[in-house]
């Protein structure tokens, strides 16, 4: 599409009103969405994920809110190698990208600390923040209309491989949010054909 204006731009003659600068802008237009399709696709589905697994990807997320004042991230994994099956490390890194949206948006925290760890055979994820909390009994008991799909949509892609997710949170007091996902880790070598 960028290339196509590009020489649309070139084949235009000048005249008084130049379309030339309307197809250079609209140019500039469509690299502009193509570079925030990009960032978008990253995101969503970071390479890291798939390169080096969840371990690593959570901490390239950390780094991101770490580069800013506002929020501390501290990740705690005993094994930084750690790697699990390709749609657990997925679900794994999607609730912590839902969690930090949550504190980034509502909680207003300024330390979050994240933990994960193979135990019992489960892949476990804590995330704490010591932000302004909220109600989460009354949350999950009667959520309101307003309320978004995030801590529900984490629940059920949890509950879709099994797991155990959980919210613990009180006015004041911050939100720890824990998940255990069954797991069978997957060796380094063996990455490559996991994938």
């Amino acid at each position: 599409m960028a290339a196509a204006a590009r020489l649309l731009e070139r084949q235009l003659p000048p005249t008084d009103h130049d379309p030339r600068v309307a197809v250079r802008e609209i140019r500039a237009q469509v690299l502009d969405v193509v570079q925030s399709v990009r960032q978008m696709s990253h995101l969503l589905y970071p390479p890291a994920l798939d390169d080096f697994g969840a371990v690593a990807a959570i901490e390239s997320m950390a780094e991101k809110y770490r580069a800013t004042p506002e929020i501390q991230v501290r990740v705690e994994c005993a094994d930084s190698t750690l790697r699990f099956a390709p749609a657990i490390e997925l679900l794994v890194f999607r609730i912590l990208q839902e969690a930090m949206i949550n504190v980034v948006k509502y909680a207003q925290a300024s330390r979050v600390q994240v933990r994960l760890v193979i135990e019992e055979r489960a892949v476990v994820l804590e995330i704490g923040d010591n932000g302004q909390g909220f109600d989460s009994q009354a949350y999950f008991r009667t959520p309101s209309r307003s309320a978004g799909l995030g801590l529900i949509g984490m629940r059920e892609r949890v509950a879709h491989f099994g797991g155990v997710f959980r919210v613990t949170s009180r006015p004041g007091k911050g939100t720890r949010t824990f998940v255990s996902v069954p797991a069978n880790p997957v060796e380094a070598g063996r990455v490559a054909a996991a994938i």
